[in-house]
């Protein structure tokens, strides 16, 4: 059949002759979804890159169902659609884990950042102590220990 034939075709029937092998028909599936669907995907992520991706993701998880003899949708626009859906929902959803992971990472680096500044600023600290009873002569020096070490 001519493909411009094939345009003519209703979903169902184009479904049909995809089950049967007719890897015409999935052209036409996609020439005629394809637009649709990233439409619906870039309203919901606003990213078109994204959208692109999960609109491809979707036909290529149909096309792998069809060679797995596994697809038979009732109404193939509401089954891309819903796919789209689930895709969106999933992407979504992964990003709203990898920024609540990297929050809670930020949060940790801080702490530990600021206990390590705390640690370089002490020992800095000690240093410029060390160094000034280092200077002091001898008995000042021992004053200083004995008053330092009696104090609660």
């Amino acid at each position: 059949m001519v493909a411009e034939e094939l345009t003519k075709l209703s979903d169902a029937t184009l479904v049909s002759r995809l089950i049967n092998g007719d890897n015409d028909a999935f052209e036409v599936i996609f020439k005629r979804y394809n637009r649709l669907l990233y439409q619906h995907a870039y309203s919901k992520l606003r990213d078109k890159e994204k959208a692109k991706d999960v609109v491809q993701d979707v036909f290529s998880v149909m096309w792998s169902k069809v060679q797995q003899n596994n697809f038979s949708p009732q109404n193939l626009s509401a089954y891309l659609y819903t796919a789209i859906r689930n895709r969106v929902f999933d992407l979504l959803g992964k990003e709203e884990h990898a920024r609540t992971y990297l929050n809670s990472l930020q949060g940790f680096l801080n702490m530990y950042q600021e206990q390590a500044d705390f640690l370089i600023r002490g020992k800095q600290a000690q240093q410029q102590l060390d160094g000034g009873m280092d200077a002091l002569p001898k008995r000042m020096r021992e004053i200083f220990v004995l008053s330092t070490l009696s104090k609660p």
